[in-house]
């Protein structure tokens, strides 16, 4: 979480997780691409206003991950007295986003206290580029508590027919799942007044 002095001590460890993970979506981003030549190459049809061929979606996606870890990391350079890196014109964006998050995470208070909404920014990135190459699935959080546990910690992956507790890690095929909530729901209405 985003507070007054930058990102809490608790949200540190998933910056620095998301640090370390962004060039390895970065690569399984480019390795996404459709292969061919240019974006003009992408052929798109079917609606009076053609879509944005994927292509050009991705590479958007890796261009933004890339400014986002430059920026970060000029700024926190600039505090630490570091080199600063080339830009994305003399060397490859891939290049600047292995590096930018190597120094980041090694420097990770500093990077957190200086810049705590380019740590939003990355984390929003890193979501996005996920979703765009099938990584990151839509769930459904219920919002019954679980029959084991009494968490509300229910969730259903999109399409998928099992119920699945995140607290105990039990599990429910959806028919089961919906008897046991009308079971629970006729309980709770008979214990009332």
């Amino acid at each position: 979480m985003l507070t007054g002095q930058g990102v809490c001590e608790s949200c540190r460890c998933r910056v620095h997780r998301d640090l370390l993970a962004a060039p390895l979506l970065y690569v399984g981003m480019h390795l996404a691409l459709p292969a061919g030549g240019t974006t003009d190459d992408d052929k798109v049809s079917g609606t009076p206003t053609p879509p944005t061929p994927l292509r050009t979606i991705l590479l958007d996606a890796m261009s933004q991950m890339a400014r986002t870890l430059a920026i970060w990391h000029h700024d926190v350079a600039v505090a630490c007295t570091l080199a600063h890196l080339p830009t994305t014109r003399t060397v490859r964006e891939g290049w600047v986003v292995d590096r930018a998050s190597r120094i980041l995470a090694a420097r990770i208070e500093v990077a957190c206290a200086i810049a705590p909404e380019l740590a939003a920014q990355l984390a929003h990135d890193l979501h996005y580029g996920r979703r765009l190459i099938g990584h990151d699935h839509l769930v459904h959080r219920l919002v019954a508590p679980c029959p084991e546990c009494g968490l509300r910690a229910l969730v259903r992956r999109d399409g998928a027919d099992t119920v699945y507790c995140r607290g105990c890690h039990a599990a429910w095929d959806e028919q089961l799942y919906h008897h046991l909530t009308r079971v629970l729901a006729a309980e709770a209405t008979s214990d009332s007044p």
